[in-house]
């Protein structure tokens, strides 16, 4: 199996990526995916763990364990807030300051920006400029956009002077988006599939458990090698260092292409972000207006003006949301789930996670 993937611009980036998305225990897991092998760690300014992920990586760095030019650091800007050109450079150095980086190897507009009518085209174009400057001063080796489905990277290519080099999207056997994939490979795009193992929801499918004993391997091991003979460069995620070394133990087998198609008939059960349409975006962000983050702080302003309310995060374990200022839930994490607080007294109500195990099940790769 090839370990990378050379981009159009010459650029060879790893074909397996650690996601860390929502990532629990942050920097022992960073650190266990570089120490298990892994290359290409896939941040963003949105995940609010950007420090953390920097700690694990100068962490590596200065034990000897992997070199700085070995590593390849994906760094998203926030599309959660209003940007510009100046907006997305600040965010980019400010990037690479938590990230303990000098320089970026990639860099990718998270999301196609939210604004209504059509004034996301002048934005988007107005940031990918200054994506362009930070490509040509040689702050970052490569450039791209995420969840940009094929009418929004056409605007972009109409002021564009460098075209985007890959597409991160939503990507997995249930979730295919084939006439996206295939435009983008027309373009030279390519293709990094977020969320390949389908966050851990398919682990008991019948038909994935029977190819996944047919090769003596995992239900993860399957989906991940399905992504990469496919040409995509698979993202997913575990806090858990064993589970990471079963899932990148995919180099000794090759799928036959009749059990390729088999898993190219579960394209019937979108799992994704929701849609990346401009109109599944705008009708929620018609209203909540501005939603960005500050030092683990999640919060939503009212036609862009009146601060509604704000989901901060304390610590690993416990959150709070604010109502105009005001602390109304604490939310706590627990090794069975979570507990919810009214003013951080009344107990609401315990969320209980049990799950089934098998054979061949692992446990969801978000816990």
């Amino acid at each position: 199996m090839d370990k990378y993937k050379t981009l159009v611009n010459g650029t060879k980036m790893p074909v397996l990526n650690f996601g860390t998305g929502a990532l629990q225990n942050v920097k022992t897991s960073v650190i266990n995916a570089i120490k298990c092998g892994l290359r290409a760690i896939d941040t963003a300014q949105s995940y609010g763990n950007e420090e953390e992920i920097g700690q694990a990586i100068k962490y590596c760095i200065d034990n000897n364990i992997v070199k700085r030019e070995d590593l390849f650091i994906v760094v998203k800007l926030n599309a959660h807030k209003p940007v510009s050109f100046d907006i997305a450079k600040n965010a980019f150095f400010k990037s690479l300051k938590k990230l303990n980086i000098d320089y970026a190897d990639q860099y990718l507009i998270h999301a196609p920006n939210f604004t209504p009518k059509d004034k996301w085209k002048k934005i988007n174009a107005d940031v990918w400029k200054a994506f362009e400057d930070l490509y040509n001063d040689n702050f970052v080796k490569s450039i791209g956009v995420s969840n940009f489905n094929i009418l929004h990277i056409e605007e972009l290519l109409r002021t564009a002077k460098i075209q985007p080099m890959v597409n991160q999207i939503d990507l997995n056997p249930c979730w295919q988006q084939r006439e996206l994939v295939e435009y983008c490979q027309n373009k030279n795009i390519a293709i990094s599939a977020a969320y390949s193992l389908i966050f851990g929801q398919e682990m008991n499918n019948p038909l994935l458990v029977e190819i996944a004993k047919k090769y003596d391997k995992t239900v993860a091991n399957i989906l991940l090698k399905w992504s990469c003979q496919k040409g995509y460069m698979p993202i997913f995620r575990s806090s858990n260092i064993e589970h990471l070394k079963q899932n990148i133990d995919i180099e000794d087998f090759e799928l036959l292409n009749e059990d390729i198609s088999k898993i190219d008939t579960l394209n019937s059960n979108p799992t994704g972000c929701g849609g990346t349409t401009p109109e599944s975006w705008y009708q929620y962000y018609s209203i909540l207006e501005q939603l960005y983050i500050v030092n683990d702080k999640l919060v939503y302003k009212l036609f862009g003006a009146v601060k509604l309310f704000k989901y901060q995060r304390i610590n690993d374990t416990t959150y709070k949301f604010y109502f105009c200022g005001i602390p109304i839930i604490t939310k706590k994490i627990t090794s069975e789930g979570y507990s919810l607080k009214l003013f951080s007294l009344i107990k609401i109500f315990d969320v209980i996670v049990r799950r089934k195990r098998t054979k061949q099940f692992l446990p969801k790769y978000e816990d």
